[in-house]
């Protein structure tokens, strides 16, 4: 079975934070997939998108906060550029973190990476 020590808090923030962002820049008609996988001392939540891709000019300008790439504030998604914040600032406090795998045009994935295990918040469970 799959048995981590996480935060569910943070985790639960994490995962509605990611597929949250997902659904905001897909197409209507579009697929969000939701995996995780495992190696021996992490897991790793991969959240993929059918949306526009991420242009190499906005990757570093999303992970601030109030960052927003250009096609968010061109075609008004919603949102004021903190959910990516969030999520690295939960990660970043539990040893993990954030990468991202995008092109334009292509959709993107974003993999929240954990550590092993994550014991040191009272609200630590087995997930």
């Amino acid at each position: 079975g799959l048995e981590w020590a996480l935060d569910q808090r943070a985790f639960k923030r994490i995962v509605l934070n990611l597929v949250d962002n997902a659904v905001k820049f897909s197409p209507p008609d579009a697929q969000v997939d939701v995996s995780v996988t495992r190696t021996a001392d992490t897991l790793s939540l991969h959240v993929r998108d059918e949306g526009p891709g991420i242009a190499d000019a906005d990757r570093e300008k999303i992970m601030y906060p109030f960052g927003r790439g250009e096609y968010a504030e061109t075609h008004n998604i919603d949102g004021v550029g903190l959910g990516l914040t969030i999520v690295a600032e939960l990660l970043k406090l539990q040893g993990g973190h954030i990468e991202i795998e995008s092109r334009p045009g292509q959709g993107s994935t974003f993999i929240a990476v954990f550590p092993q295990a994550i014991q040191s918040a009272p609200e630590a469970r087995a997930v």
